[in-house]
C-alpha cells in the first residue's frame, strides 16, 4: 500500500510565500502557498484513502500522470482546483 500522505507532502510544496508547486508545475497564490498547500495535501490524502483505500504503486503512477498534467493547466489555487483534483482521484 502507498504511503499517501508522504507521497502528496513531494508533490505539493509552497518553496516561498507566494509559490506552490503541484507535480512540479508553478502556480501563483501570493501570501497563501503555504495555507494552500497543507490544505491540498491534507483533503486530498482523505480523499485519496477513502477512495482508494488499496492503492499500488501502479494507480500512485497513473496519479502522479495525471497530476502532473493536470497541474499545466491549473490557473491559480481555489476550491475549483480542489473539487477538479478529487474528480481526478475518483477516476483512478
Amino acid at each position: 500500500m502507498v504511503d499517501v500522505r508522504a507521497r502528496l507532502a513531494e508533490l505539493i510544496e509552497a518553496p516561498d510565500g507566494d509559490t506552490l508547486l503541484i507535480a512540479g508545475q508553478r502556480l501563483t497564490a501570493p501570501g497563501q502557498a503555504q495555507g494552500w498547500a497543507e490544505r491540498l495535501r491534507e483533503q486530498l490524502a482523505h480523499r485519496f484513502v477513502e477512495r482508494r483505500p488499496h492503492a499500488t504503486e501502479v494507480t500512485w503512477r497513473r496519479f502522479v500522470t495525471q497530476l502532473r498534467e493536470f497541474a499545466k493547466n491549473a490557473g491559480e489555487p481555489g476550491d475549483e482546483l480542489l473539487e477538479s483534483l478529487y474528480v481526478l482521484i475518483d477516476g483512478l
